[in-house]
């Protein structure tokens, strides 16, 4: 028995008006084992196919394959359309898009009046519409002629089949002559040759043309590619410029705290040494006056440092500026002095 895949046709993914189609199947049951993990789920198919009804039931007869740059694919190579079964499948199938005009209200009407052989009553005499509630001969003809057209390109698919044409074949024979096809065939079987020779050839320089354009976008596809590929090799480097420039920013910075700190420790000393010694030759004075004519120059002094100390301390800088009237010491070679009248 040929393996084959049952379930409903989803959705097209791409196709051409020879029947070649790539779509969406959601598998609902299979007699072929390397196909039972996919049952209950959606797979991509691709085949030479009649017309497919979105939601409706097929089997799909063919094998698994995967396409080296597309991955898993279910080929077709023949299938089978599935008569509705039940009441919801024959309501299913009325209100599908293959009978505009008929939504789920009327379709439900049209099941519940005539019964689950609802279809095969409307092929027969489609004025059995007649008797759905509020449903006018117009709507009732359109119905007829659309469910006819279907069955007819179905049975003639088969019918190729069955005189030993594929799929593929099928679909040329039956796109050129539509309903004529069997008139065809029983006047001249042989001019059926010609024309899909023909066919064949167009098609195949139509994918010639696709191959190349498909090389042209896998070539485009590359350059995009390498150019990011260098645009992120740059940033890398950049971002390693910046980050070994980052250190040595911090490396400068260290030597600069350094630099600050031992400034801020000698002036620091200094201060508490000059402390010291005023207390010492405060108590070496005879009288007042002497005492208070130093301790004014002491603390002119004192002050000039004190403000040295807090300017280095709060702008960070190493290279120091004294501030003041006047500087009676002799300050270290990196230490300039600017008197207050000329700031």
């Amino acid at each position: 028995m040929d393996k084959y895949i049952k379930g409903v046709y989803k959705k097209e993914i791409f196709s051409t008006d020879k029947g070649f189609i790539i779509g969406l199947f959601r598998i609902k049951d299979t007699n072929d084992e390397s196909m039972k993990d996919y049952v209950n789920k959606t797979v991509t198919f691709t085949g030479n196919l009649p017309k497919l009804n979105f939601d409706e039931t097929y089997l799909f007869y063919g094998n698994p394959v995967k396409h080296p740059r597309f991955g898993f694919q279910y080929e077709v190579s023949k299938c089978e359309r599935i008569k509705p079964e039940d009441k919801d499948g024959v309501i299913e199938f009325l209100s599908s898009d293959l009978f505009p005009g008929v939504g789920q209200k009327i379709a439900t009407s049209i099941v519940e009046t005539l019964g689950i052989n609802a279809l095969e009553l409307i092929m027969s005499d489609y004025t059995v519409l007649l008797n759905v509630p509020k449903l006018t001969s117009k709507k009732a003809a359109k119905i007829y002629d659309n469910l006819i057209k279907y069955e007819e390109s179905h049975n003639i698919i088969v019918y190729l089949s069955e005189l030993g044409f594929a799929i593929k074949d099928c679909m040329l024979i039956y796109n050129k002559y539509k309903s004529k096809t069997k008139n065809v065939i029983e006047e001249n079987i042989y001019k059926l040759i010609d024309d899909i020779d023909e066919a064949n050839d167009a098609i195949e320089e139509q994918n010639d043309k696709l191959e190349e354009q498909l090389s042209d976008m896998d070539s485009a596809i590359n350059a995009v590619v390498q150019y990011y590929g260098d645009l992120v090799d740059n940033i890398e480097s950049a971002n390693d410029a910046i980050e070994e420039q980052n250190d040595k920013l911090e490396e400068q910075i260290s030597n600069m705290d350094s630099a600050i700190n031992a400034v801020v420790s000698y002036y620091g000393d200094l201060i508490d040494n000059i402390e010291s010694a005023n207390e010492a030759l405060m108590l070496s004075f005879e009288n007042d006056e002497q005492r208070k004519a130093y301790h004014l120059g002491v603390e002119n002094t004192l002050s000039v440092l004190k403000q040295l100390l807090n300017y280095m301390d709060l702008y960070k800088c190493d290279n120091g500026i004294a501030i003041g009237e006047s500087c009676n010491v002799e300050l270290p070679n990196n230490i300039m002095f600017v008197e207050l009248s000329k700031v």
